[in-house]
């Protein structure tokens, strides 16, 4: 399908609109691709060069990172819930009797997920009272986030 341009004497001029022109932003946009530039990058990676046999320091950064991560997510799944399932069967007057169970890390954990998952129940019916709609949504994402992780320590707890 052709299309018809005017050019500044006004005469109709049949133009391809598949054809670029130079003066269109995509012009230099071939030059950033170089196959020969991918396939060396995914050569370079080798199992010498991850596990740092090759002398780079490349090996330290993946060290860092997964200590890292795991450390995150030992601390944001694990340790808070646990000891906010503490503070609150502390405030329950009810830490006796859930140290004198076989499972008293596990349900502490569950009523640590449970607290927090009605804390932002609370937060979030608050947000939609007041109007903030973004609060809101962000509050009801993280319910959603506790409330899988709860189902997740159940699963691994529990069931088997």
């Amino acid at each position: 399908m052709r299309w018809l341009k005017l050019n500044v004497v006004g005469a109709a001029v049949q133009e391809n609109p598949d054809q670029q022109e130079e003066g269109d932003g995509n012009v230099g946009e071939d030059n950033n691709w170089i196959p020969m530039e991918w396939d060396r990058a995914a050569e370079e990676i080798t199992w010498e060069r991850l596990l740092g046999l090759d002398g780079s320091l490349m090996f330290l950064e993946h060290v860092f990172w997964v200590i890292s991560l795991n450390t995150l997510f030992i601390l944001i799944f694990a340790y808070s819930p646990y000891h906010m399932g503490l503070m609150t069967l502390s405030l329950l007057n009810m830490r006796e009797t859930a140290s004198a169970s076989h499972f008293e890390g596990l349900l502490t954990t569950l009523i640590g997920y449970c607290a927090v998952g009605i804390w932002f129940v609370i937060l979030h019916r608050l947000a939609a009272w007041l109007g903030f709609n973004k609060a809101k949504r962000v509050l009801g994402l993280c319910y959603v986030v506790v409330k899988v992780s709860m189902l997740s320590v159940v699963e691994i707890g529990i069931i088997p």
